[in-house]
């Protein structure tokens, strides 16, 4: 799993760098979508597999997700401010407040400028500032929108690392995970219920690229990749039942 996931990552860097010459294996988006597929797949088994239910355990999946995440994001959040410090790429309007410095940081007024660098750190609301949101220039506010590239002043580009709105949909996977997965009838029906969102989204309701990049319509990939684990988990079990009968009869020789 381990090489599946390299390859995965090497094409979400030729999406965001350029593909290299001749290069043409999948796009970042499409390996961004194994990645949620993967993670469905692996909290299912730790769930399943290495904790229980009640409030102790919820605590304890939680701080083990965090430990896993946070410290490596904010040394990489850290490393990217002080090479753009390094470079002389970062004035003092946005450094010390985790803002990119290729944006108009002057326009945001203290509460957005910190509802930014809050998100930045916390991981929390990346998604939905970056593609839902837009700064007005006149108020230093946000404007929500359906989808705001495109737009003056767009919320990605105000992120040092705007690629981490996937872990922000991986953060918020992980507090309704112990919730969710153990009940497998749910989990088909929210997989039945984010597909029919993406579809529809896809399709342009809400408009053009709407919505898309939120949990709800991303969920039914964690969500699929959950109910495969069952499968498997119970594939695994009908195996060793198989074998039990050859089992007993060499341990009854023994």
């Amino acid at each position: 799993m381990g090489i599946v996931r390299l390859a995965l990552a090497l094409a979400v860097m030729c999406t965001h760098l350029g593909a290299f010459p001749g290069y043409a294996g999948m796009t970042g988006g499409q390996a961004v979508q194994c990645f949620f597929i993967i993670s469905g797949f692996y909290m299912a088994m730790i769930i399943n597999e290495r904790y229980g239910v009640g409030a102790a355990q919820y605590r304890a999946f939680l701080g083990s997700r965090a430990l896993r995440i946070y410290p490596l994001y904010l040394l990489v959040l850290g490393l990217s401010l002080l090479a753009s410090l390094a470079i002389g790429t970062r004035n003092d309007t946005g450094g010390l407040l985790l803002l990119a410095d290729d944006a108009d940081t002057g326009i945001m007024n203290p509460l957005t400028k910190g509802l930014f660098a809050a998100a930045s750190l916390l991981l929390v609301g990346i998604s939905w500032l970056s593609f839902h949101t837009a700064v007005d220039a006149e108020s230093g506010g946000l404007r929500l929108l359906p989808y705001a590239y495109g737009e003056p002043h767009p919320g990605n580009v105000f992120f040092i690392m705007p690629q981490a709105w996937t872990l922000d949909l991986e953060v918020t996977f992980y507090c309704l995970a112990p919730l969710i997965l153990r009940r497998r009838g749910l989990v088909a029906a929210m997989l039945a219920a984010s597909l029919g969102a993406d579809v529809l989204l896809r399709a342009g309701v809400l408009g053009e690229h709407a919505m898309r990049n939120t949990l709800p319509a991303q969920l039914w990939l964690f969500c699929l990749g959950a109910l495969a684990f069952g499968a498997y988990a119970r594939l695994k079990d009908s195996a060793r039942l198989g074998r039990l009968p050859q089992t007993a009869f060499w341990a009854s020789l023994g």
